[in-house]
């Protein structure tokens, strides 16, 4: 088991570098889309476990017409910020559009079906939207690596030090977690901004302060903490262990990012305001 989470961590890793590094926004794009129609898909599976029947398929629509609003953006073709029409177009029509299917389809819906799709619609669609638009900013490509560094050194240093140190429960929601983890994850995080920053400061010539680094890796510990117990809430409730199996020993999309995705709109916010 740990042999494939070693391989699945080494090969998911390098998958990573080479999208963000060598390919362009519309590759990431593609990317990011596919993660998301993953996660929904996950997602409405574990709500089936429950009785409840998301309208995933009206999502798959929104994510092809996300995907393709990014490439009218990329051609220049929307002459507003990509972030405004996601906030103030795409999304409200989106939530409109599952709001009316749920009327229409009333007979074979009902009103927690929709509530959790819309839910659905903000976890796994609209969060993971906040990736193309790190990565689409003049310094994107630099800066969307704390959204991983911010959420995974915290999970390496929370699950190392809580094995080893660790006696005190952190919640019912994950009982493996504890209290020492935690405390670990927060200086995991810290210092694995702080020392990307340092090097991308010295190699790159950026001057990103190394105190709003430090409020950031702090900040990003404990989102990225509250994201993997908010996954476990989600797969207490429904009974189950993983949301999937794409990644050997991982689980799927929804377990391998779960810590990741609440840190994502916090970069986003952090690289146009502070960074």
């Amino acid at each position: 088991m740990l042999a494939k989470r070693i391989l699945s961590l080494v090969i998911g890793f390098a998958f990573t570098i080479f999208v963000i590094l060598y390919t362009n926004i519309v590759v990431i794009n593609i990317v990011v889309c596919a993660f998301m129609a993953i996660a929904v898909y996950e997602f409405g599976k574990a709500m089936k476990e429950k009785g409840i029947n998301t309208l995933s398929d009206v999502l798959y629509l929104v994510i092809l017409a996300l995907f393709a609003v990014n490439v009218i953006d990329y051609l220049g073709m929307i002459r507003i910020p990509i972030s405004d029409v996601y906030i103030y177009v795409f999304y409200p029509l989106s939530i409109l559009a599952i709001l009316m299917v749920g009327v229409v389809m009333h007979n074979k819906y009902n009103v927690i079906d929709v509530a959790a799709t819309l839910m659905q619609l903000l976890y796994c669609v609209f969060i993971f939207s906040f990736l193309i638009n790190i990565c689409g900013l003049d310094t994107g490509k630099v800066v969307v690596w704390y959204v991983f560094l911010g959420s995974w050194f915290c999970d390496i240093f929370a699950f190392c030090f809580g094995k080893a140190f660790g006696k005190h429960k952190l919640t019912k929601l994950s009982p493996n977690k504890t209290i020492e983890g935690s405390i670990a994850g927060v200086f995991g995080s810290v210092l694995a901004c702080l020392a990307y920053t340092y090097i991308i400061n010295t190699y790159l010539q950026m001057d990103i302060s190394y105190l709003a680094i430090l409020v950031f890796g702090l900040i990003a510990s404990i989102f990225s903490q509250f994201g993997d117990l908010f996954a476990s809430s989600i797969k207490r409730y429904t009974g189950i262990k993983d949301f999937g199996n794409i990644f050997p020993g991982h689980g799927g999309i929804m377990d391998r990012f779960d810590s990741t995705i609440f840190v994502i709109p916090l970069v986003y916010f952090f690289a146009l305001f502070i960074f």
